[in-house]
């Protein structure tokens, strides 16, 4: 198995791509420690897990705020004593709107979840990574946070910013032994686009080459593949996951 004997955290890991990934992390040996903002989800995904014989306890956790932030690593250190994986998985999509249209509620909301969650998360993992000279940090930006699209300047700004404090973690802890890569889909089949109308799923397919929405278990598989030692020589990327809509 790919992490057998390490420990990893994962936010939003009670519904979508965190909940896919904090589940093949545990098929492949983990200690998981599902966090979410929904406490009773991520308990229901540590009940499946371990209902499957892997090992895993949750956590409500509110990523933007400090303390839950800072509680969250407390709690993955002190029960399992030690934290290999941070996989900053947490997110939401926010209002379109056209900048000039958005509010300061808007940019508070959106940048405090998807930017200020990740700041906050590898702030309290980070010291406990450093004194083992070991660890991976996977955070979740989006093909938005490289590629602008029109009424979404919140929602790519706060990815982008995701992907330039990846390069940074890379460049700040590789001489410690620690990697930092994030991942850029475009549209997932994810909760946060149940709210979309079956045309807009069939309109954002037909942009996409290989002529379908990504699966979250796909995401995780990427997820996978970054934090295992399969990867072991690759340190502050993005990988895009677009189905070739780049190409």
């Amino acid at each position: 198995m790919k992490l057998q004997d390490r420990v990893a955290l994962v936010t939003g890991g009670g519904s979508g791509i965190g909940r896919a990934t904090a589940e093949l992390f545990a098929r492949e040996g983990a200690r998981v420690v599902v966090a979410d903002l929904n406490g009773p989800a991520a308990s229901q995904v540590a009940e499946q897990i371990r209902s499957n014989g892997g090992e895993a306890i949750s956590i409500q956790a509110d990523v933007s705020k400090s303390k839950d932030a800072e509680e969250m690593v407390t709690y993955t250190i002190s029960s399992y004593g030690q934290i290999d994986i941070l996989f900053n998985s947490a997110g939401i999509i926010g209002r379109e709107a056209y900048l000039w249209e958005a509010t300061e509620e808007d940019f508070d909301q959106i940048i405090s979840v998807n930017l200020k969650g990740v700041f906050l998360s590898c702030k309290y993992a980070i010291p406990h990574m450093l004194e083992r000279r070991n660890g991976v940090i996977l955070s979740m930006s989006s093909l938005g946070g490289l590629v602008a699209r029109r009424a979404n300047s919140l929602y790519n700004a706060s990815k982008a910013g995701v992907v330039l404090i990846t390069r940074v973690l890379a460049k700040e802890l590789g001489p410690y032994g620690i990697r930092a890569n994030c991942i850029a889909p475009i549209t997932t089949d994810t909760p946060l686009l149940d709210a979309w109308p079956p045309e807009a799923r069939v309109a954002s397919a037909s942009r996409i080459p290989l002529g379908r929405i990504i699966e979250p278990e796909e995401i995780a598989a990427a997820a996978l593949f970054l934090a295992s030692d399969d990867s072991a020589m690759i340190t502050g990327i993005p990988l895009v996951i677009d189905g070739g809509y780049t190409a």
